[in-house]
């Protein structure tokens, strides 16, 4: 749960060693998740840090980017195989149909 609080949420501001959070899932903000992740940031940044979590609508999130990257990142392989000269002539001359669930990312 501590790792979803993390990735799940949109940085609302950071005055200093005081960070608010935000998450669209209440279940997220329970007190002890939110300990969790505070003794976390205060191990990573080497300091004791003052943590709080609202509940509501988010915008930006870690797992946000993380998806828009993954998706990017597909339509652009899927591009790529639907540009290949090769692929394009199987499609003319032979009706090959490509389906786009096989089509993976090469990372």
């Amino acid at each position: 749960m501590t790792r979803e609080l993390a990735v799940g949420s949109e940085l609302i501001s950071a005055d200093g060693d005081v960070f608010r959070l935000r998450v669209a899932v209440k279940a997220l903000a329970e007190p002890g998740t939110v300990e969790r992740l505070r003794a976390a940031l205060a191990t990573a940044l080497g300091r004791q840090v003052r943590l709080s979590v609202d509940v509501g609508e988010t915008g930006d999130t870690a797992a946000a980017r993380a998806e828009r990257t993954r998706s990017d990142k597909q339509k652009r392989a899927e591009q790529s195989i639907y540009n290949d000269p090769f692929v394009q002539q199987l499609i003319e001359n032979f009706g090959a149909v490509v389906d786009p669930s096989s089509i993976k990312p090469a990372d």
